[in-house]
C-alpha cells in the first residue's frame, strides 16, 4: 500500500467550545488492508487521536476529534494506513472561537407603557463590544455599550429613548452589536 495523501478536511475550521467534531477526510490510498488505520491532529507537543475512524473507500474516511478546550490555531493532520505508513498534512485544521450570538426579547417596543427590549449577547472570547441603536435611516440614536467585555453571556436593555433621554417616535429601529466574531444587526419596532 502506498502512503496516504489527505487533501481536504471539511470542515477546515472547528470550534474550541464544541465537543466531539466529526470530520470527513478526502484524499488517496486510505487502505484498510490488515484492518487498522487511524488519524490524529497535532499542535506542538499535543496530539489528539481520532476516534470513530471509518473508511468509506480508498479516497474517503471519517474521524472524530475532541477539540473542546484545545489550543487555538492551526493543527496538523496525520493519517496512518493499516501498514503503519503515515502522512502529515500541515495546517489542515483550524481550531477557533465559536461565533458569538445575539437575541432580542420584546423587539416590539412600547416605551410609553414602560416597555424595553432586552438584548442578550453571548461571546466565547473577550474583546471590545459595541451595542448601538440606529433609526431606519442609519442615524445614531443611542450607544448602549462600547467597551471591553469578558467572554460569557450578558445583556443590555433599550427603553426607546435617545442619548439625551427623549422618547423616540414610532418607527423601525436597528440595534447593531459588534465584537469578537459578532456583527449582528436586528430590528426593533417602536409603537408609542
Amino acid at each position: 500500500t502506498g502512503a496516504p495523501d489527505p487533501t481536504t478536511v471539511p470542515p477546515a475550521t472547528v470550534s474550541r467550545s464544541a465537543g466531539a467534531i466529526p470530520l470527513a477526510i478526502s484524499g488517496e490510498v486510505f487502505s484498510a488492508a490488515g484492518g487498522l488505520f487511524g488519524a490524529s491532529i497535532t499542535k506542538g507537543a499535543v496530539t489528539i487521536a481520532g476516534t470513530g475512524v471509518g473508511r468509506t473507500d480508498d479516497q474517503n474516511m471519517s474521524v472524530t476529534f475532541a477539540t473542546q478546550g484545545q489550543e487555538l490555531g492551526l493543527w496538523d493532520l496525520t493519517v496512518t494506513n493499516a501498514d503503519g505508513v503515515p502522512t502529515t498534512k500541515a495546517n489542515a485544521l483550524l481550531i477557533d472561537y465559536a461565533p458569538g450570538t445575539v437575541s432580542l426579547t420584546d423587539n416590539l417596543l412600547r416605551p410609553r407603557n414602560g416597555g424595553s427590549t432586552l438584548i442578550d449577547i453571548e461571546t466565547f472570547n473577550s474583546g471590545r463590544i459595541s451595542v448601538r441603536v440606529y433609526d431606519s435611516e442609519g442615524r445614531p440614536i443611542r450607544t448602549l455599550f462600547d467597551d471591553e467585555h469578558a467572554a460569557g453571556s450578558f445583556g443590555f436593555t433599550w427603553d426607546g429613548k435617545t442619548a439625551s433621554g427623549a422618547t423616540v417616535p414610532s418607527g423601525l429601529y436597528f440595534v447593531a452589536v459588534n465584537g469578537p466574531k459578532i456583527a449582528v444587526k436586528s430590528k426593533i419596532v417602536v409603537i408609542r
